[in-house]
């Protein structure tokens, strides 16, 4: 299964002037793993995190940037926040002796897409491992809308060292900022395709808004461990009373996932 996406860095953002505070955020590694909006090199960073699992804290991460989205079979562009990355904090690495996402290999999700995921190398360093989906990537290129097919660059998964901790809680939000920008007003865009037409655009690889199937009667994928009940609109996360009792009918990555697929989050 291949998936197309939007492009998120394309040309920064033009002539617009940017004024920000000073923030107590000041490295990409600290921007990843800090939940709020931060101001690092010259851009707008919005970081959220969860649990992942109980045993694993996974860090969203979007930046503002103009974006190229086709909506009801136009192409626009605006600037507006864009999926960046996902960061799996600091954790055991027996916990993923299981989870493709954390060792070295290539494979394909139970929903079809294709990974690659590379460990200990010079790339990822010491204790980590870096995953990439294969997807289709839409850019503007002299105004005009193109894809290319290629292996883009997901999420980061990091192993608990005597220097690098295991991190069991979501960390502590930084100051709320007040220069937070907003989305400006999409603009329509030309169309240039090998093929003569616009392929439809499809979530990215780590948002998979209609979830997934479970793997079994009563399990879900390890890219998506959150159970959803159909009949009740309801969903369960690890860790939760009813969670391990719970027979999925549908899977997803994350709350937002399943908030925006029209689920809501069991009480216990």
């Amino acid at each position: 299964m291949l998936l197309t996406i939007a492009a998120a860095v394309v040309v920064g953002f033009g002539t617009t002037t940017v004024v920000s505070h000073a923030d107590v955020v000041t490295t990409p590694q600290q921007l990843y793993s800090t939940p709020g909006v931060h101001f690092v090199n010259g851009r707008y960073w919005r970081t959220t995190c969860e649990s992942y699992s109980s045993t694993v804290v996974r860090c969203t991460t979007d930046i503002y940037a103009t974006r190229v989205f086709l909506s009801n079979g136009r192409w626009y562009t605006n600037n507006d926040w864009a999926f960046n990355n996902l960061s799996y904090l600091p954790s055991p690495r027996e916990h993923w002796a299981a989870n493709n996402l954390g060792k070295t290999g290539s494979w394909t999700a139970d929903d079809g897409r294709k990974w690659r995921t590379e460990c200990d190398t010079p790339a990822t360093g010491r204790g980590a491992c870096r995953n990439y989906a294969v997807a289709t990537v839409a850019s503007l290129n002299n105004g005009k809308v193109v894809q290319k097919d290629m292996e883009i660059f997901n999420s980061v998964v990091l192993f608990a060292t005597a220097s690098n901790p295991w991190v069991k809680e979501i960390p502590a939000a930084a100051p709320v900022r007040s220069d937070v920008p907003s989305a400006t007003t999409p603009s329509p865009i030309g169309v240039s395709n090998p093929g003569g037409s616009a392929r439809p655009v499809t979530p990215a690889p780590s948002q998979p808004t209609g979830g997934v199937k479970p793997i079994s009667k009563n399990s879900c994928p390890a890219s998506a461990p959150i159970k959803g009940n159909a009949s009740s609109k309801i969903y369960h996360k690890p860790g939760q009373s009813f969670y391990d009792r719970t027979n999925p009918e549908v899977c997803f990555a994350t709350d937002a996932d399943a908030i925006r697929a029209g689920y809501r989050k069991a009480k216990v």
